[in-house]
């Protein structure tokens, strides 16, 4: 055997039959015994200096021994069918028979359990994991795909420490070694749902992952939509018991908007790791200043891990009057207000939005590469009526059709995208709500065909201005259905505005609602909330905890 096993030899591009579609390279007679005497794993093949792959060596039965190539590597190595080509065969001295993605040699080198457990797999096995994590065309991808991995390996404490490898933007509850010696040898409530996942869909829990780590979880507490996201909106929670964990569940969503003093006896501290959407009237925001002032009265801490705001590049909309504060409003800030929920809870104790002793305030763990400025696309969907990004583009615009008689979309599979409704004289869009469990259970005009608009196109021109820094967010739909109205009422707007009360709510005032009831134009109304917006954006930003690298508000 040669002491270093390298051979080279002129092939020709081969077919099994004209029916299979496998090509192969076949080795020549005079270098097939020395080939496999020198190893019976895996070799580096080179194919004329163009196209380098590992491979294992395949009989044809006979008596021959050859090397698939698949169109692609033909392709590569300039050449066809019938082809011949100058070939390089090497032992391959790499110790999986395959080359280790850069990213998973590093978690290996980093973690000998890690490793020990990685190559304890089956060889085979292995490899096509190898391969699968290689073959990933993005870097997020990549860092999926080893997490699923370690998932698969039992090694969900491995997370700590590891920031995804691709996330450009990292998220709070993903630097795991900036909070865990926060949450060391204490009691410990998490408020959570299911987007508190490390690893996007597919990756692991937070709860599942800091009790892998040996935090001393209590109980978890629910808000809307509840604890593993499988509540229609505006659905009573109510306490349980989490199947995968076995721990109590405490609803902020039924009876209770707030954790109640029994509830945070023998806790040292509550983690806060929900993704928002960056409107007041969304209610996360809601729960996280309860759940603050709950714990400022119980004297326990609150850690809020830092996500981005899909919304995080504006504020719009008018501000909260204080007569019409409500759950689906909550805090005094304009209706899309533009900060992270790490923002708004420092900014929270700072402006006295509730009583807390003097000294108490909430830890925030950041977020890494992001700014006001920078787009953000959710990697889970934040509740069931917002499963696109277009969804969650439109909804800041869309939510004040909800008190009235035109649909948004419920029961359909895209939500917050439509507008409808039975007796539209002019949507050339069709659409049918239908009950959807979990999401809407019975949606606005049930099973009754609309005519309107699907608005999905302005959704992706603002996501493409985000960029810029350019608003993303319009009342101008709600201007032209109430005309529309009129129009087939006989100049009434009798029946829009089903519930009038609740769209001051989420409007968090009256004064859109009278302004759409005498036809008063839209665009005089929104000028007068620039000034608001600039007077909040200063109050707002010596709490700013990213860079605002947009337009400034009112300006």
């Amino acid at each position: 055997m040669s002491q270093d096993p390298t051979w080279s030899f002129s092939a020709q591009i081969e077919r099994f039959d004209v029916d299979v579609a496998w090509h192969f390279l076949a080795i020549p007679a005079e270098h097939v015994d020395a080939v496999r005497e020198a190893d019976d794993g895996r070799y580096v093949i080179t194919v004329n200096d163009a196209v380098t792959w590992h491979c294992g060596l395949l009989p044809t039965g006979d008596g021959r021994w050859f090397v698939a190539v698949s169109k692609a590597k033909i392709k590569a190595a300039q050449t066809t069918f019938g082809g011949w080509v100058h070939v390089d065969l090497a032992v391959d001295k790499s110790k999986y028979g395959m080359p280790i993605p850069e990213d998973l040699q590093d978690m290996l080198d980093d973690d000998p359990e890690f490793l020990k457990r990685f190559d304890a797999m089956l060889p085979g096995k292995r490899r096509g994991m190898i391969h699968h994590i290689a073959s990933a065309k993005t870097d997020a991808t990549v860092a999926k795909r080893i997490l699923k991995l370690m998932k698969e390996l039992g090694l969900v404490w491995a997370l700590m420490g590891w920031c995804l490898a691709a996330h450009a933007q990292t998220l709070g509850h993903e630097r795991t070694t900036e909070y865990l010696p926060l949450l060391q040898e204490r009691a410990v409530a998490v408020v959570a749902n299911h987007t508190s996942m490390l690893g996007g869909p597919d990756g692991v829990h937070l709860v599942d992952t800091l009790l892998s780590l040996g935090v001393n979880v209590k109980h978890v507490f629910a808000p809307e939509h509840g604890f593993r996201g499988d509540a229609a909106n505006g659905a009573h929670i109510e306490d349980g018991t989490d199947g995968a964990t076995g721990l109590d569940i405490f609803s902020l969503h039924g009876a209770n908007r707030k954790p109640q003093p029994s509830q945070l006896k023998g806790i040292d501290v509550v983690v806060f790791d929900i993704q928002d959407v960056g409107a007041r009237f969304y209610t996360y925001v809601s729960t996280l200043v309860l759940v603050m002032e709950a714990c400022a009265e119980a004297g326990v801490d609150v850690l809020v891990l830092d996500r981005p705001n899909p919304h995080g590049h504006h504020m719009a909309g008018p501000m909260l009057d204080p007569d019409f504060k409500s759950f689906v409003g909550w805090i005094p800030t304009p209706m899309i207000h533009g900060l992270t929920l790490g923002e708004l809870a420092n900014m929270a104790v700072a402006e006295s939005w509730f009583p807390a002793p003097a000294g108490w305030k909430p830890s925030v763990v950041t977020c890494q590469g992001w700014d006001h400025g920078t787009d953000y696309n959710l990697p889970i969907s934040p509740s069931p009526n917002l499963p696109t990004a277009a969804s969650i583009d439109l909804y800041p615009s869309l939510c004040l059709f909800e008190p009235t008689d035109v649909s948004v979309g419920r029961g359909t599979t895209t939500p917050f995208e439509l507008l409808g409704h039975p007796n539209c004289p002019w949507g050339s869009y069709r659409f049918t709500p239908v009950p959807t469990p979990g999401a809407a259970p019975h949606p606005k005009h049930e099973n009754i065909p609309c005519s309107g608009q699907r608005l999905t196109g302005l959704a992706q021109s603002w996501r493409t201005r985000s960029e810029n820094g350019l608003p993303g967010f319009t009342l101008a739909p709600l201007w032209t259905w109430a005309d529309m109205w009129r129009t087939m009422h006989q100049r009434s707007l009798d029946g829009f505005i089903v519930s009038p009360s609740f769209f001051d709510k989420l409007a968090g005032t009256d004064e859109v609602r009278l302004a759409l009831e005498n036809q008063s134009p839209l665009d005089p109304l929104t000028e007068t909330w620039a000034a608001d917006h600039a007077a909040f954006f200063q109050r707002a930003e010596p709490h700013l905890l990213y860079p605002w690298n947009a337009p400034k508000p009112g300006r």
